[in-house]
């Protein structure tokens, strides 16, 4: 651990020297029936990568495995796997540098890099946030932005926070872009010194991990993965020895619930538009009016009940817009007045034809690229979760039961409460006894 100075020594022993992985390996794969780990420091601590050997950095890993437990195997940061890759993160990275953040280039994890990765000032072995840096021609391009939706999904469940650059910000004004990077990433250590922050940062370390969460602008895109108010959060735990609402760190990322598909599922299909990023010169042109309604009530027949905000957001990708602000969102929602919707808490949703109802079958995801958040879906097609998962809703948590049943990987405050107002109205309708409902 630390010495009387503050310095944390990379000193193993052993442990250092070429093969100390062997003897890290014997040390912890002989218990028959328990092992027991006391350690004077967190593994968030231990910068591993400082020493040459990797017998230390797989006594990192084993340290993370035993205090997360297997998710820990998920979100193994690789470290730094090379230098810049472009002239715009050599600059982001200098300007930070000069402002006093420490910058790993190229942080990588399970096949992904992430362009810059901000060393935690307080936890030198994590990663406060990632950095990502996008070209021009990766903004207009809507299959681009479909790929990054997934990959960034991906790397949110593994407890990463993203921040992004884009090149056309900087380079139109480098000084304002930078400043807001650097702004986010004070507000970050901010929340995370004052016990508030959204995810746990990812451990600097050997196998494989990355990183993660967006700091939003006000014009970026529509119905964001989580509230953009900061939020405590509920880890859904996946080992058996811990407790639905243990007393574990609201910030430790946890795994995906993996789910059966039986056959009489619902699914959430997203409409399968056509290309027409070639389109978007003319996006506000009145001639184009009729077309855009038909490629808006497309969205609207395949994936609503849908809150509004998540359609303007899907017909802007189409058409290669990155962003979603608000005169975009009001050219979509204008051409949609006669549409049937019903007002909640989080925002309005349009119907379809068939029209508002009381309850609707649970339509699940088909892969994680359309997971929708909590938010997004309606009322009544949270009711029907609960009424198809009564047991569910018997339990001692059932909201933790509900999310887990859905995939999701973190609860946080307000997606509990939405789940919970669900609960409550089943049990307006069925009573408090929820066996047999």
């Amino acid at each position: 651990g630390k010495d009387a100075t503050g310095r944390f020594p990379v000193d193993f022993g052993a442990i250092n020297r070429d093969g100390g992985e062997r003897r890290l390996n014997v040390a912890v794969t002989r218990a028959r029936q328990e092992l027991v780990v006391f350690s004077s420091f967190p593994p968030d601590q231990l910068r591993a990568e400082r020493a040459k050997g990797r017998g230390v950095r797989d006594l990192k890993a084993f340290l993370e495995y035993a205090d997360k437990g297997p998710e820990a195997m998920f979100a193994a940061v690789e470290g730094s796997l090379g230098g810049y890759e472009s002239p715009l993160e050599e600059a982001v990275g200098t300007f930070l540098k000069d402002r006093g953040w420490q910058i790993d280039p190229q942080v990588g994890v399970s096949g992904f890099r992430i362009d810059l990765g901000v060393v935690h000032p307080d936890k030198p072995g994590c990663y406060l946030a990632g950095i990502e840096c996008d070209g021009a021609t990766y903004h207009r391009s809507a299959m681009a932005r479909d790929r990054d939706k997934t990959r960034q999904q991906v790397l949110e469940n593994l407890g990463w926070r993203i921040l992004r650059v884009w090149s056309t910000d900087w380079w139109y004004d480098a000084q304002t872009a930078i400043s807001s990077i650097d702004q986010a990433l004070r507000e970050l250590l901010q929340q995370d010194r004052e016990g508030k922050g959204i995810e746990e940062q990812i451990a600097i370390g050997p196998s494989e991990v990355i990183d993660v969460d967006s700091a939003r602008k006000a014009d970026e895109e529509v119905a964001p993965e989580f509230s953009s108010e900061t939020e405590a959060e509920t880890p859904l735990a996946v080992v058996e020895s811990r407790e639905a609402e243990a007393d574990v760190s609201p910030l430790t990322p946890q795994l995906v619930a993996r789910q059966q598909s039986p056959t009489s599922r619902s699914y959430y299909t997203t409409a399968q538009l056509v290309d027409v990023s070639a389109n978007q010169s003319r996006f506000f042109d009145a001639a184009y009016s009729d077309e855009l309604k038909e490629i808006a009530l497309a969205v609207l027949n395949a994936q609503g009940p849908i809150l509004d905000e998540a359609l303007a957001r899907d017909v802007a990708r189409a058409h290669g817009f990155a962003r979603t602000g608000n005169r975009i969102k009001d050219r979509i929602l204008n051409l949609l007045q006669d549409v049937t919707f019903t007002e909640e808490t989080v925002g309005r949703f349009l119907w379809p034809k068939s029209g508002p109802q009381d309850v609707i079958p649970f339509r699940y995801p088909t892969d994680t690229g359309e997971r929708r958040s909590v938010h997004e879906i309606c009322m009544p097609e949270l009711i029907g979760l609960v009424h198809e998962h009564p047991d569910h809703a018997a339990g001692d948590d059932p909201a933790i039961a509900l999310a887990r049943e859905i995939g999701l990987a973190r609860l946080a405050r307000s997606a509990r409460d939405r789940l919970e107002e669900a609960l409550e109205a089943v049990r307006d309708i069925s009573g408090e006894n929820f066996e047999g409902s």
